[in-house]
């Protein structure tokens, strides 16, 4: 199982004047080319407005409710960002031209080069956040990031390659934009130079309800 280059959309570890930034880039090319990337949850001028919004807290001088105030900007831009690299991905199957044209920061392809250790979960709960899992894996060494990938626990389907995935470059993340009050069943395996997949013994959580 192979896993073509594709765009990034988990935020959560850019730095607090990274993301901004990097959610213009993102939000000027979906504008330039929206033909290529129909049904986005947001468009380009949206994630524009909600970057802006972010980036005007962030500079703004400490105030009591400042750290809250930004947390909730983010959450609304990471959101928007994460829903929209989903379609991007999905439009854009791995076209490497395409996923320029997105403005995302994109991944590398994965090569082969010797089996990984199975993965484990060290610890997955469900944030306060609606439709999110908070999850940390085992470090695994030589891994080259990691992979998440969950379905519906009412779904018969027991193949994890069959499942949705998410790519993550570090052992801890988010795994966002999940049904709330809705068990799926969630698996890891860390990623090499090797075809193979070790994927860890399923969990089962429920994501937060709105």
């Amino acid at each position: 199982m192979s896993f073509p280059i594709h765009a990034i959309t988990d935020f959560s570890r850019y730095q607090e004047d990274q993301i901004g930034p990097v959610a213009v880039i993102i939000g000027n090319s979906l504008t330039l080319n929206a033909a290529d990337f129909p049904g986005l949850t947001f468009t380009g001028a949206q994630i524009i407005t909600k970057a802006g919004d972010y980036t005007s807290i962030l500079g703004k001088p400490i105030y009591p409710s400042k750290t809250a105030d930004l947390a909730a900007s983010r959450i609304l831009l990471e959101t928007a960002l994460h829903g929209n690299g989903i379609i991007v991905n999905t439009i854009a199957n791995g076209n490497l031209v395409l996923l320029t044209k997105s403005g995302y920061p994109l991944t590398q392809p994965h090569v082969p080069a010797g089996p990984l250790p199975k993965a484990l979960f060290k610890n997955i709960v469900s944030t306060t956040n609606p439709g999110e899992i908070d999850f940390t894996i085992n470090t695994i060494p030589h891994a080259k990031g990691y992979m998440v990938c969950y379905l519906e626990s009412a779904i018969a389907e027991n193949d994890p390659h069959k499942w949705n995935w998410a790519w993550f470059t570090s052992a801890s993340g988010l795994l966002k934009g999940l049904k709330g009050s809705v068990e799926y069943k969630i698996v890891c395996v860390g990623l090499g130079t090797d075809l193979s997949l070790s994927f860890s013994d399923p969990v089962k959580r429920t994501a937060q309800g709105s």
